[in-house]
């Protein structure tokens, strides 16, 4: 007798496909699968993954919440948070999940390990991610070891950090000798090749998969 496969249809709004290429293949072992990129949302059953910087935005004013069939939080805080501002959400979903960001530890190696004074930060620069914090934390370590080397694989997302990181590294001459700004980097996994420890000074943060991803590759982390 024919297996038919359950029919499953992931449904994201335009620009928040990033991970949707991960999410469709791990239904696809037990799933007939199809993806859409839409705005028009219309389904009878409706999962919501909420991120964590969701979590802070009025997006969540606009939501009924009445249509949702399961909502998933990566962390436990984010969801007391979430729950906290909206009280609601609980009579009108009774599926409520935690289920915590994956790596797949096959795409990396993992007996490397790198010892050395290259240093690493991963990702856009933007309030959420301190870079204010994080080149203070830096010069200070300057101070006690100038040989040190801080990389920065990422941009800006807003101007004004720019404008007062350029100024910092203006007014200390060992900021601007020992940052390096590489832009955004497409393949982290080679780009991390020669770091000893990746730099996390976010204000907060749901898990920080950019980082499970660098210590299954052997970089050491470092939350100031």
């Amino acid at each position: 007798m024919e297996n038919i496969l359950k029919k499953v249809a992931i449904i994201c709004s335009p620009g928040n496909d990033n991970h949707l290429s991960e999410v469709s293949d791990h239904f696809k072992a037990n799933y007939l699968v199809r993806s859409c990129i839409t705005g028009d949302q219309k389904q009878k059953q409706v999962i919501l993954r909420l991120h964590s910087y969701e979590a802070f935005t009025d997006y969540l004013d606009y939501i009924r919440w009445s249509s949702i069939t399961d909502l998933i939080f990566v962390a436990e805080h984010i969801k007391d948070i979430v729950l906290k501002k909206y009280p609601s959400i609980k009579s009108n979903i009774n599926r409520i999940h935690v289920i915590p960001n994956g790596i797949d530890i096959d795409k990396f190696d993992l007996s490397r390990t790198t010892k050395g004074k290259d240093l690493a930060y991963l990702g856009y620069l933007n309030f959420k991610k301190s870079p204010a914090l994080l080149f203070t934390v830096f010069a200070e370590l300057l101070k006690l070891d100038p040989e040190y080397t801080l990389h920065i694989g990422g941009t800006f997302q807003e101007e004004r950090y720019q404008l007062y990181l350029e100024q910092m590294q203006k007014q200390n001459p060992l900021l601007s000798k020992q940052i390096k700004y590489h832009g955004w980097v497409e393949n982290p996994a080679e780009w991390l090749q020669d770091k000893s420890h990746i730099i996390c000074t976010s204000v907060l943060e749901s898990q920080g998969k950019g980082h499970y991803g660098s210590h299954v590759n052997g970089v050491k982390a470092s939350y100031p």
